[in-house]
């Protein structure tokens, strides 16, 4: 799986989607993530679904503006804390994820308990790493993706 580039201005889109396509030469599955709030209404259509939509959940640092409500298909979540990526899954269909905000934390001493970081006991980065990854694989133990949107995923990595 490989991550486009942000589509932040629509005027892209075409450009970007060329980029996707190359990026399938080299990539069973590309991310394509769309910001522009143009594209709310329209990125079903416009994006096809061949490519994974991108979330990228809302943090101080960056996020999409469109309202998760707008994407009609599966989503990859792009970055924030486990907790809300685990929440967000209870309104869209989400088929992956990505975050590396628990390995920040865990250079700090800190891992991610199921609901918050604090401090770990004992310490040690693979240690807050290991007991952080525990945490959020039992929020996603009994996930299911909603049924009723499925992933019509047809591969793309083409044969050289």
């Amino acid at each position: 799986m490989t991550v486009a580039r942000d589509i932040e201005n629509m005027e892209d889109l075409e450009l970007i989607l060329d980029q996707a396509e190359e990026l399938a030469i080299h990539s069973e599955y590309v991310v394509v993530v769309p910001k522009d709030l143009r594209l709310a209404s329209v990125m079903d259509g416009a994006i096809p679904s061949k490519f994974v939509l991108g979330y990228s959940v809302p943090t101080r640092y960056g996020g999409t503006r469109i309202p998760l409500h707008a994407f009609k298909r599966p989503v990859h979540l792009l970055g924030g804390r486990p907790d809300v990526q685990r929440k967000l899954a209870e309104s869209a269909s989400v088929v992956s994820l990505d975050c590396n905000r628990f390995t920040i934390d865990a250079a700090f001493g800190d891992y991610f308990d199921g609901e918050t970081f604090r401090l770990h006991l004992y310490g040690g980065y693979e240690r807050c790493l290991r007991a952080s990854l525990g945490n959020i694989n039992k929020l996603w133990r009994d996930y299911t993706p909603n049924g009723s949107r499925t992933y019509e995923h047809r591969p793309t990595r083409k044969t050289l």
